[in-house]
């Protein structure tokens, strides 16, 4: 079989992969995405709703492109992420014809991965600028081979894309500077290579208002909500063990964190073996890709905290060429594609694995509650998957920083989430507000990734 019937194969493999268990609930992160994308208008998400996200306009105003299409329903919207997660499996396939190295191998465990096929379904930015990431590295290997005007423009392009859709690749732009170093490249390399730059220095220029406010916004709510680093990612040595760790085995994990960790020791004896192989051999394209933006990106969460794994998915491309070089038999392929495909099928397999089931909670209390009864939230507002979801027909309300008595005072029930509020409300204050307004614990049900809603009757 060729070469070109092979990656067809290998391509319609990652299309199977990422279509699978699509129908999930949208979490927090997604709701907030579809919700934004379907709400505002596309001067209004540049304008207003960019004001208060942490992130560029990009992806949202393609989502919204995209839905008003296809819609918005949990499939339609996937499609979209999943679509940029398969042509990421063609990409890499180009950079390793470029590096030298088997493409097929690599197209291969990246088609398998079971982190990127997680976050191929995941309606958010970070698959999209995975792509443009590895789009850009693509064109960068050809620059060094041979410099061309379209390859050139092509790159500069690539840049602009990926840093309007996520803040965190930032931290690969310095690669762009270090690799030419080792590849000995003379002033005129240099010259065109600040040239490239100069659409995205003039895009950061007139985005640095909205940036500052961002900022800004991100520092109030680190104030008022302190623990809320450990959602948005600390720079710990925990957080820096579950690069490796994600990368390996994905978004599973088990109850028994015993087995759980004898699983990870094992599959690392196989993947630290060939990766270790691969350093050796790609150090100097490879291996600044792979470990420069990790190094910078911890450094930097010390002053603005966002060091988690998911956030730095533009380097598993890196990672699996970097794997692919250090391979020595076909057998070790085989062990590395069989461990992708065991922990594929426990995500698959183990509900306990998917997203949060807000769409579940959600049409469980519209089904329960009665026309006198509220449902309380340990935010500010209701959490935007209660808003995607909720149909209206229970009052709803966020009772961070509110009078308690004055949201229950005419309510004969009340059903309380406590998603999140660890966070927000570490000393559960709430409940005993509304406990001090007389209610009582009916029960208790549980909803994967939203924790407990509990119902509660006054006495």
């Amino acid at each position: 079989m060729g070469k070109a019937k092979v990656i067809s194969l290998i391509l319609a493999f990652a299309v199977f992969f990422r279509l699978v268990v699509i129908n999930q609930s949208f979490w927090l992160d997604e709701a907030i995405s579809v919700l934004a994308a379907n709400k505002f208008g596309y001067r209004e998400l540049i304008s207003e709703f960019a004001k208060y996200d942490f992130h560029p306009p990009l992806f949202y105003l393609i989502l919204k492109f995209w839905g008003n299409i296809f819609g918005f329903s949990e499939v339609a919207v996937r499609l979209l992420p999943i679509s940029f997660g398969v042509l990421s499996v063609w990409v890499v396939y180009k950079i390793a014809r470029e590096l030298k190295i088997n493409g097929v191998v690599v197209a291969l465990f990246m088609a398998t991965s079971p982190l990127h096929v997680y976050y191929s379904q995941e309606v958010r930015m970070y698959p999209i600028a995975a792509f443009f990431v590895a789009l850009s590295f693509l064109f960068f290997i050809k620059l060094l081979k041979n410099q061309t005007p379209k390859v050139w423009a092509l790159f500069s392009v690539s840049l602009l894309v990926f840093m309007t859709l996520d803040y965190v690749p930032v931290f690969i732009l310095p690669v762009f500077w270090m690799i030419p170093i080792f590849a000995k490249k003379k002033k005129e390399f240099y010259l065109k290579l600040g040239l490239s730059f100069l659409p995205l220095f003039l895009m950061f220029v007139f985005w640095l208002p909205t940036f500052t406010v961002q900022l800004t916004s991100g520092r109030e709510l680190s104030r008022s909500l302190p623990l809320w680093t450990r959602v948005v990612g600390s720079p710990t040595l925990k957080e820096l063990a579950l690069i490796w760790v994600k990368f390996i085995v994905g978004r599973i994990t088990f109850f028994n964190k015993f087995l759980y960790s004898l699983v990870i020791l094992a599959v690392s004896v196989f993947f630290g073996y060939t990766f270790l192989n691969g350093m050796k051999a790609k150090m100097r394209t490879l291996g600044i890709w792979f470990l420069a933006p990790v190094f910078l990106g911890f450094l930097f969460s010390f002053f603005v905290p966002a060091f988690s794994y998911f956030r730095f998915l533009f380097l598993l491309p890196a990672f699996y060429l970097i794997i692919a070089s250090g391979v020595r038999s076909k057998l070790a392929i085989g062990i590395l594609v069989g461990i992708n495909l065991i922990c594929l099928g426990f995500y698959y397999s183990n509900k306990n694995n998917w997203r949060e089931e807000w769409r579940e909670a959600v049409s469980f209390v519209e089904i329960n509650a009665k026309n006198d009864e509220i449902a309380l939230f340990e935010f500010k507002e209701p959490f935007a998957p209660w808003e995607w979801y909720s149909t209206g027909s229970v009052a709803a309300e966020g009772a961070k920083d509110k009078n308690v008595q004055d949201l229950v005072k005419d309510k004969k029930g009340v059903w309380h989430f406590e998603y999140l509020a660890d966070i927000t409300d570490p000393e559960k204050a709430l409940l005993k507000d509304i406990a001090a307004e007389g209610f009582i614990e009916v029960s208790q049900t549980s909803f994967r990734g939203v924790g407990k809603v509990t119902y509660l009757r006054r006495s």
